[in-house]
């Protein structure tokens, strides 16, 4: 979700609704639905520590467990990108205002041509981005 007067912003997206029971039946529609791990392990930043709190408590609605694990970010860049946790909390800024700065690294598929997909660590591909 993106705050008003953001490049991107919509009103109809950017502000939606929590239903809560919608979002429980779509977790319960994938196979496994809530019984996938007992617990997730939701790795956050120290700095971003209180954010993974907030999900944990939205997801605890859900009947979604988390354990909020707090770490120095190197500790959780290496983790995700190494596939050693079932959830982050990421961000990245970028401070050309070109939104390629973003899409180029984090969007492509991993394994691509030099600065394509180099920084996707969570294993998204698609032919029609790249």
């Amino acid at each position: 979700m993106l705050p008003r007067g953001a490049s991107g912003y919509v009103a109809e997206v950017s502000e939606g609704r929590r239903d809560v029971e919608q979002a429980r039946a779509l977790i319960e529609s994938v196979p496994g639905g809530l019984e996938l791990e007992p617990e997730l392990e939701l790795v956050v930043s120290t700095r971003r520590h209180a954010v993974g709190f907030e999900l944990q408590r939205q997801w605890a609605e859900l009947g979604v467990r988390t354990k909020v694990v707090p770490l120095p970010w190197s500790e959780v860049y290496e983790r995700l990108r190494a596939g050693r946790a079932a959830l982050g909390l990421a961000s990245m800024t970028i401070n050309t205002g070109d939104a390629a700065a973003l899409f180029d690294p984090m969007l492509h598929s991993a394994g691509g041509p030099a600065g394509l997909g180099d920084e996707n660590i969570g294993g998204y591909a698609s032919a029609v981005a790249d």
